[in-house]
């Protein structure tokens, strides 16, 4: 009976989060919100529902508020999305160290997800680190050469940097 319990809870929690995740995405934040807090009352270290509140904070320009969920979400789990979201609050908030530190706490290698790689870049370019922030933008470019402000945001810190594009054939 337990076991059955335990495995219904799952379920729910699953069900739940999915439909944060729609809600957000169709900017339906007050119906997301609940869900997470919903998800949060039967699993307080749910990681993911602490970053999902993050990100309604971020949209709604509450980026104190979603700095203080990241890093809830952190003690919960280690992400490199959750870092590269941090990194990009903090440089909104113009912390400058904080944002560097929490970049280097990312490989680069370890991460696949071009919206992420852009994510870190535009984090980086915004605190100045633009050569850094090339890497970044040159990794997201490598894996999803179909997207539009990836170009332009590699371009932004290329000229900061007034470095050569390696390809011409990039633009």
């Amino acid at each position: 009976m337990l076991l059955f319990f335990c495995l219904e809870n799952m379920n729910t929690i699953s069900q739940l989060h999915h439909l944060a995740q729609q809600a957000i995405n169709q900017q339906d934040y007050v119906k997301g919100h609940g869900h997470c807090v919903e998800i949060i009352q039967q699993d307080p270290q749910h990681a993911d529902s602490y970053f999902l509140l993050a990100m309604i904070n971020v949209e709604l320009g509450q980026i104190n508020k979603a700095i203080q969920l990241i890093d809830k979400a952190l003690e919960f789990a280690s992400n490199d999305e959750y870092y590269a979201h941090l990194c990009k609050c903090y440089a909104l908030t113009g912390k400058m160290t904080e944002a560097l530190d929490c970049a280097a706490r990312v490989r680069i290698d370890n991460i696949n997800k071009p919206l992420t790689l852009d994510t870190l870049g535009v984090a980086l370019s915004r605190v100045g680190s633009h050569q850094k922030a090339l890497a970044y933008f040159d990794k997201a470019l490598k894996l999803d050469s179909s997207n539009a402000a990836f170009y332009y945001n590699y371009g932004v810190s290329s000229k900061f940097c007034r470095s050569v594009c390696p390809s011409p054939k990039r633009f």
